[in-house]
């Protein structure tokens, strides 16, 4: 195949996976070294994660739209649906905060002086931010607001189970169109990460699972699944397909 296509294919896909691993690293750095914040510093250090996560997922959208027009493969339309599900889940996710505040059900000031009274760190303003739309929840569902609550809790659901299953079939498909074991070895990891996720989410509380050892053994699982997607990418040799297939450049034979 054009060598040229294939350097660019990497490219993304390495950019992409470089970035998600620096955006593991922010998250660890907020969480070790953010003390003493407000919501305020919160919100900015979040921002600059979400633009890092937004930039890695549009590099990766690039690099699987490459890939499947110059082969029949179906990447970028899995990556496409899982892209807008997740887009749209966290959209969705967050939505109750602002509900919150613009009912008057908490304020940017109690924020503040929760977090103040816990400490101000990062992990705590999460845990803020995360109890503030448990209150909006909560009190939306004691005022009877039953069609707002029942269209939150289909959507997030909805979302979320495409945005869960997606990757896996995102990283057989890239298996399948590079012929990298390591990208099908990805995806089973993936959907065996999944099940032990939901294992352990069914028998340790949230509390239990905040503790320091626990999220450092989260974060190293996470970043060696992100360095082993970068290697994937890395140890690309070509296309299949690529040299029979270019739906830009496809024309009939001449009889």
């Amino acid at each position: 195949m054009n060598p040229k296509i294939l350097n660019a294919i990497k490219f993304h896909g390495i950019t992409s996976s470089v970035l998600s691993i620096c955006c593991y690293l922010i998250i660890w750095a907020c969480c070790e070294l953010l003390y003493g914040i407000t919501m305020s510093g919160f919100f900015a250090a979040a921002t600059i994660i979400v633009a890092v996560i937004f930039t890695s997922m549009i590099f990766k959208l690039s690099a699987t739209k490459m890939i499947s027009d110059i082969s029949d493969s179906k990447v970028f339309r899995a990556y496409l649906i899982n892209f807008i599900a997740r887009v749209l889940w966290a959209i969705v996710f967050i939505s109750l905060l602002p509900h919150s505040m613009n009912n008057n059900i908490v304020s940017l000031e109690t924020l503040n002086y929760t977090l103040h009274e816990r400490g101000g760190s990062f992990v705590e303003a999460f845990y803020c931010i995360l109890a503030a739309m448990a209150i909006g929840l909560n009190h939306s569902m004691e005022i009877k607001e039953t069609q707002f609550v029942t269209i939150w809790y289909v959507t997030i659901t909805a979302f979320k189970i495409i945005g869960t299953i997606a990757p896996a079939i995102v990283y057989y498909y890239l298996g399948e169109a590079a012929k990298s074991k390591i990208f099908y070895a990805y995806a089973w990891l993936y959907f065996i990460s999944l099940v032990l996720v939901e294992i352990i989410n069914s028998f340790i509380k949230l509390p239990e699972m905040s503790s320091a050892t626990t999220a450092y053994i989260v974060l190293a699982i996470i970043l060696l699944s992100e360095i082993l997607e970068l290697i994937a990418w890395i140890r690309i040799k070509g296309i299949s397909g690529a040299e029979l297939w270019n739906k830009t450049l496809w024309t009939t034979p001449a009889k």
